[in-house]
């Protein structure tokens, strides 16, 4: 009997990010569809099986679960595009067998982390893995009774929010006085250090393929990286770290994890890992990540890792640095960030036209900058 093959959804209301790598699966003899919103970026990806189309003036998620659950339960692999699509079905009416088929988990543990950083902290801690001291608060008076442990400074984490959008560092005991609408969330001693990106991609919780970012630039503090270097890692502790992690949530599918690098004891802190897809999976097939393969059921459990050069190799995020360098008003930083088009996303991705179109809607600060350059010729003049 000849075997049907394997069925992939990709669930976002733009989904820059997935087309690069449904397009391979694609290739691979997947059958991809998509549900998105009608002026999405995955319309244009050709070679769907199907694509649902969800009216923009409706909550994205809510409607996909009430009016396509059952065409959702009939896939072998799922990819929701944020982490807050993931925390609005885990939090949803469905059933919990239903909520572990859709989400990329398969155990309760699992589900507690879906877009919550206290559930996160708590797994953590559970594991016994090595992480920044941190600790849990659900009111602000607990707040307030758990922040008499730490010397400022200190971070306190939004239960959920990405992006960096619910991350403050508290510098002094006088900066929580304002916080009175915080949500609940996690505090964290804060580290002097760089984060270290690790992109990893989990079949049945198991690791099969990773690729480690040591250096990183941020849009802002906590904000998304705009430019990413790849390297081989100094110590490959971290893989233990994700493998405990994988095999307790069951993870299946994208995820991208965040650690610590401790030089003095050559070794990793993990403080953050998101079960979901990030942009920079547009690399994973200029990069040789065979995501059709890895995600199936004949990955052979051999882990995939892209060989980089010893001295590594930069990416950058086109949108993310040349919208910051606008709205900086740098034209120094702009003009930087667009000599690197072909070390580009969008470009290694073989989608030329996206970059373009981002370089130009970009561009709308120019004449700011401008303005302000010939201002300061008049000091001349």
């Amino acid at each position: 009997m000849e075997s049907r093959p394997l069925r992939a959804l990709f669930i976002c209301e733009k989904g820059v990010h997935f087309s690069a790598v449904a397009r391979e699966m694609m290739r691979s003899g997947w059958e991809c569809s998509a549900i998105t919103l009608s002026r999405s970026h995955l319309t244009r990806v050709k070679g769907w099986s199907e694509i649902l189309l969800i009216d923009k003036s409706s909550p994205f998620i809510p409607t996909v679960l009430s009016q396509h659950k059952d065409f959702l339960l009939s896939f072998d692999f799922i990819s929701f595009g944020t982490d807050k699509y993931l925390g609005e079905v885990a939090a949803s009416s469905l059933s919990q067998l239903e909520k572990k088929i859709l989400l990329p988990i398969s155990t309760d543990m699992g589900l507690a982390v879906m877009d919550s950083k206290i559930g996160f902290t708590s797994l953590v801690k559970k594991l016994q893995l090595p992480t920044p001291r941190s600790s849990t608060f659900s009111t602000r008076a607990e707040l307030l009774e758990e922040c008499s442990s730490f010397t400022p400074p200190f971070v306190i984490k939004g239960d959920r929010g990405g992006g960096g959008s619910a991350v403050k560092v508290i510098r002094s005991l006088e900066e929580l006085d304002p916080l009175d609408e915080l949500q609940p969330g996690v505090i964290q001693e804060f580290l002097n250090l760089k984060p270290v990106g690790v992109e990893v991609i989990f079949n049945q919780g198991r690791v099969a393929s990773w690729a480690y970012c040591a250096d990183q630039l941020f849009t802002a503090n906590f904000g998304p990286s705009m430019r990413r270097h790849y390297s081989k890692p100094p110590s490959l502790d971290f893989l233990e770290h994700l493998e405990k992690f994988g095999e307790a949530t069951g993870a299946q599918g994208f995820a991208n994890a965040s650690f610590f690098y401790l030089p003095e004891a050559n070794s990793h802190q993990i403080f953050e890992c998101d079960l979901r897809a990030n942009h920079w999976v547009r690399l994973y097939p200029y990069l040789g990540v065979d995501v059709a393969t890895l995600l199936s059921h004949e990955w052979n459990g051999e882990v995939f890792t892209p060989p980089f050069a010893e001295e590594g190799e930069t990416f950058i995020h086109y949108g993310r640095a040349l919208t910051a360098a606008g709205d900086a008003h740098d034209a120094h930083a702009f003009l930087s960030a667009m000599r690197m088009y072909r070390r580009s996303s969008d470009f290694l991705a073989g989608e030329g036209h996206f970059f373009i179109y981002t370089a130009l809607n970009a561009m709308k600060f120019l004449p700011q900058w401008l303005k302000k350059f010939l201002k300061s010729l008049r000091r001349y003049i």
